[in-house]
């Protein structure tokens, strides 16, 4: 269990696995450092290029939703210099997604319900199946051209956020 009183930050669920598959090979390995380059790469990964345009372009207020850990979403956000109206991670949340707690936490923040916004994602099942069981317009960002598994459905779809500019505009 993943969610409630039974939560693991990302980083103690990666800590984990790395040291039970360490001991079900029996190899002999420092993760330490293992963990500490994977922290880096989590706290400083590439832009999209049009990440900042879509950002410029859209005047209402943007909640990124995370499963990744407060101090790591942090510490991207301040790496690239963005900033948005609020942010929720499943840390916060103590539940990932698609539960429906992280959509949750970003609708209160917002002051917001269900039908006033648009959730913007590139996983089929933690962002598209996750807001559009709340009721959620959904956003899927297929940026490798992949589509949508049978059974999963997006408002829309586009392979880059500025393509998403004439739909997310209205909101």
């Amino acid at each position: 269990m993943a969610y409630g009183a039974g939560f693991r930050t990302l980083a103690d669920l990666t800590l984990g696995s790395l040291t039970e598959a360490v001991a079900n090979f029996g190899a002999s390995v420092e993760l330490e450092p293992i963990c500490r380059k994977q922290l880096h790469s989590w706290r400083h990964p590439p832009l999209y290029d049009d990440s900042r345009p879509f950002l410029d372009a859209v005047k209402v207020p943007v909640c990124l939703v995370s499963d990744v850990d407060q101090d790591d979403l942090t510490a991207v956000l301040r790496w690239h210099g963005i900033a948005v109206a609020a942010t929720v991670t499943s840390e916060e949340a103590r539940a990932y997604k698609p539960r429906p707690e992280p959509f949750q936490l970003a609708l209160a923040r917002l002051g917001l319900g269900p039908g006033d916004v648009i959730h913007i994602g590139n996983s089929a099942s933690s962002d598209v199946a996750g807001a559009a069981a709340m009721g959620i317009d959904t956003a899927f960002l297929d940026r490798a051209g992949d589509g949508l598994p049978p059974g999963i459905t997006a408002t829309y779809t586009a392979a880059t956020l500025t393509a998403l500019l004439p739909q997310v505009l209205p909101w």
